[in-house]
This record gives C-alpha cells, structure tokens and sequence, in this order.
C-alpha cells in the first residue's frame, strides 16, 4: 500500500504516491515526475515529500504556461545533478523601474498627479504650490522643487500674511493687524 498525499492550491495540485510526483497547473495537464530517474546525491537531499516542494515552490506566483516552464527548468536542472536550479524571478520593483514609469506619464497625467492648490509660489514667482506627502504627512511645497525649497505645513489660502509677506494657510491662527 502506498502513501499518498494530495496538496491543493488556487493554481496547483500536487500528488505524491510513491516515486512519482504528479503536479496539475490550473488548466493544464499533469506532469509527472519520477524520482527514481534522480541521482542519488538528489534524492537523499530531498526525498520525494521535498522534490515536491521544490517543484512547487518553482510555480509559486506563477499560472499556466509559465508556471508549467517553471517547474520544467527546475527538473532539468535536477535531472543534471544540480539541484541549486531555481526558476526565474520576477523582475524586481526598483526606484529607477518606477521612474521610468512615471516618466511615461503624459504631462497631463503628471500634473493631475500632484494636487495643485491654485497658489503660485511666493518665493521663486514661477511655480505654484503643490500638495505632497512625507514621511511626517501632508505638506505643500512648490512646483519647481529642488530648485525652489519653499515649503509649508497646511493648505495655502492664496492670502500673504501683511507683516512678513508668507503665504497664510488655512487652519492657523490669523494675524492681528498692525497698526
């Protein structure tokens, strides 16, 4: 009598009975996989329980096709006595990804992104104030930053406090006149 165990996840089932290995991508046939056929060095490293778990492991994250290229790749490389055979990775999220992402933004599309206030900046006259977000919260700065660095805290309300000539925002205390 052999001993099966039967594993299902969204996009994979996998099968042990014996020697055999049989792993079902979602919507694909079933491959099966002997572990006999390995080496000796891989099968006392995994076992047929830890075959099947690196062959799955090798589809995780990924369906169909590309989850069924994954799991071939990784039992080739088994087949050849190398068991450090890994599927390929996703591509990595880096700054430079994200950049390059928002670079393709229309211009239109880049300016909807930064919530304009309306405001034009009362230190460069050029750029106008814009709403960002840091790692202390909310603030408004100018459009043209890093040229320009004026910042403030709270929305601008468009009005120049007299004394000083800044930007007032809303929320704060208004300013007695001097007289």
């Amino acid at each position: 009598m052999s001993e099966v165990e039967v594993k299902k996840t969204k996009k994979l089932a996998k099968e042990i009975e014996g020697s055999v290995v049989t792993i079902t991508v979602e919507g694909g046939e079933p491959m099966q996989f002997d572990f006999a056929t390995l080496s000796k060095d891989i099968r006392v490293k995994f076992g047929p329980f830890g075959l099947g778990h690196k062959l799955g492991d090798a589809a995780a994250g990924k369906s169909g096709a590309e989850a069924e290229e994954a799991i071939n790749k990784v039992w080739e490389g088994l087949m050849s006595g190398d068991w450090t055979t890994r599927a390929p990775a996703a591509p990595k999220l880096t700054k430079k990804n994200i950049a390059e992402g928002l670079g393709n933004l229309s211009s239109d599309e880049a300016e909807a992104a930064k919530k304009k206030t309306g405001v034009k900046c009362t230190e460069c006259k050029d750029g106008e104030m814009v709403e960002r977000k840091g790692r202390f919260g909310i603030f408004y700065s100018c459009s043209n930053y890093p040229d320009c660095k004026n910042a403030i805290k709270a929305k601008p309300t468009g009005k120049l406090c007299e004394p000083c000539g800044k930007l007032m925002m809303e929320g704060t205390k208004t300013i007695p006149e001097i007289s």
